[in-house]
């Protein structure tokens, strides 16, 4: 929807529940009206409707305030605004409270008649609240102190000029596109074409529960226009800070281009664990040789913060010729009313006997035709040039692009032009520790493209930055060869002491 169908949409929304304002106050304590620091909101669902040709969108009614997405109040609403005339808009149907009515009237007589259970909500604290982003509680690390850093101690190592990158072998472009985000193309290692276009596709979340609104919550979100919410990276949190950020402009339900200031990064990482290595035993308490290579990854990154969930996706390029893609999932999950008494309502803990299983997420159908398959790869054809599309969203039951139609015509792809068509995901089930956010560790997927075949040897051989100890007096290992190829001493920015390595194991 665009920016002016919202504001229509809230205008109806608040006229609509005009009469519920006193059922609102008294169980919620905030309103649509005169609301002031008090107010309501809604989010809204999709798809919007049952079958194509409908517009019809349940409206989740929240309390407006930090994190809102975590504070329904029990009160969802179906408004119809498929007429072109908004003043024809109109609820057709209510659910309050675990209850469904057929109209605003019904709703707001069975209140005034004293013949409807309130959920009545607690007064959300001035401080400190559940969904916010303050500390709370105890943490085993110093407060004052800070964690371990990125840094470039001479400088960056990669050429970054417009959207073309440049680091190791490496070379691409890339951009932002404005429906579903970031595109490489033209990706070259060591002058060799790798691939002429790696992009994001769609990104699909499918929704449960008991309310109206969360059994039909399927979400594709290139119809939202995933890319152009691409909002301002933080330095020395969304992106360390040694950082290069860039700005990405969009032309999208607006007058003008619009700039999303810092919305790409690019920085050097170290991985935390060496691109190779290998310690090379005597089996008599000393060593032949020791050899590692640190490792390292070029990464270059955007987020998409559609509404209530964030995504950040990642480009790591390796100097081995390895290049991995990765999305990361946060930001709050998409709450609805469950019960009135809150936590009064328990049971143990189930689990399932030995030997069973939950429900595995790859075995449910439906939705976008390429969610069935893991891997597809077809011949290339101008007219397929994506896998879904920004209208998908509004008509899933009869889409503009059918996946299925890429492979049942069971064309050769030998001595052709290929795409690739890869599907990644989870099944995320929603547990007390996503408060206030889902954390991005366990919350990732993705894929690596390695040369099979593609090298004589491994590329990363030409790198300069390996370390090689040999003893000069096996087997006491008292004198030491240490040859590298960087100076030893990186800069200020790393440990003061020069590396020293022994090597030996004796026993105590």
């Amino acid at each position: 929807m665009t920016r002016l169908e919202y504001e229509l949409l809230h205008e109806a929304l608040v006229a609509a529940l005009a009469p519920l304002e006193p059922l609102l106050r008294e169980a919620t304590g905030f309103g649509f009206r005169n609301c002031s620091q008090r107010c309501l909101t809604f989010s809204d669902i999709a798809p919007r409707g049952l079958g194509p040709g409908e517009r019809r969108t349940w409206l989740v009614i929240q309390r407006f305030v930090e994190g809102f997405f975590l504070h329904p109040v029990g009160l969802e609403v179906l408004l119809d605004h498929r007429d072109p005339d908004p003043r024809r808009w109109a609820v057709r149907r209510l659910w309050y409270n675990g209850r469904h009515f057929g109209g605003v009237r019904e709703l707001a007589e069975s209140h005034a008649r004293g013949a409807l259970p309130l959920a009545r909500l607690p007064e959300p604290p001035a401080r400190r609240l559940f969904s916010s982003y303050e500390p709370r509680g105890r943490f085993g690390t110093p407060g004052e102190t800070h964690g371990a850093k990125v840094c470039e101690p001479q400088g960056r190592r990669y050429r970054l000029r417009g959207n073309r990158l440049e680091y190791g072998g490496w070379s691409l472009a890339f951009r932002l596109r404005s429906s579903a985000g970031l595109q490489l193309f033209d990706v070259r290692f060591g002058g060799e074409r790798v691939a002429y276009e790696l992009s994001v596709q769609e990104a699909v979340a499918f929704y449960g529960g008991h309310s109206p609104a969360a059994m039909q919550t399927k979400y594709m979100d290139a119809g939202w226009a995933m890319g152009a919410s691409s909002y301002e990276l933080a330095r020395g949190v969304d992106c360390p800070e040694t950082a290069a950020f860039l700005d990405a402009h969009h032309l999208l339900d607006a007058d003008g281009p619009v700039r999303f200031r810092n919305a790409l990064c690019v920085f050097e990482l170290p991985t935390g664990v060496p691109l190779r290595r290998h310690f090379d035993s005597d089996f008599q308490g000393g060593f032949h040789f020791y050899a590692g290579l640190e490792g390292r990854a070029l990464v270059l990154r955007t987020t998409s913060t559609v509404y209530n969930y964030d995504y950040i996706w990642d480009f790591l390029l390796y100097p081995n010729g390895v290049l991995e893609t990765k999305v990361h999932a946060t930001g709050y999950i998409h709450a609805t009313f469950y019960n009135a008494r809150g936590p009064a309502l328990r049971q143990p803990r189930a689990q399932p006997p030995p030997g069973q299983r939950p429900h595995a997420p790859g075995a449910l159908q439906g939705g976008p035709g390429c969610r069935r398959y893991h891997l597809a790869v077809t011949r290339r054809h101008e007219n397929e040039p994506t896998s879904s599309s920004i209208y998908t969203q509004n008509n899933p039951w009869d889409p503009p692009v059918t996946f299925e139609n890429f492979i049942r015509d069971n064309e050769t792809i030998e001595d052709q032009d290929l795409v690739a068509w890869v599907t990644v995901g989870f099944l995320h089930v929603p547990h007390a520790e996503d408060i206030p956010n889902t954390a991005t560790p366990g919350n990732a997927v993705g894929f690596f493209l390695r040369p099979f075949n593609f090298f004589g040897e491994d590329p990363s051989v030409a790198s300069r930055a390996p370390v090689i100890v040999r003893p000069l007096d096996p087997p006491t290992c008292s004198r030491l060869e240490i040859r590298r190829w960087t100076p030893a001493s990186a800069g200020p920015c790393v440990h003061p002491e020069p590396f020293t390595y022994n090597g030996t194991y004796r026993q105590v």
